[in-house]
């Protein structure tokens, strides 16, 4: 997975055609991309925020 693969104007295809946008998230690989690169993030950024908060 690279760098914002996904939200680059040329890296997902939804961003050059935009009636791919519209597919259902069932159909859409870069939606559950998304969610999952989302779903990294929070789980980091929550885990740091913990530890910050115990020290």
């Amino acid at each position: 997975m690279g760098l914002l693969k996904v939200n680059s104007p040329s890296g997902a295809l939804p961003n050059v055609i935009s009636l791919l946008a519209a597919l259902p998230k069932g159909l859409s690989h870069w939606k559950k991309y998304e969610k999952m690169r989302y779903q990294e993030k929070r789980t980091f950024s929550m885990a740091q925020l913990n530890r910050l908060r115990r020290e």
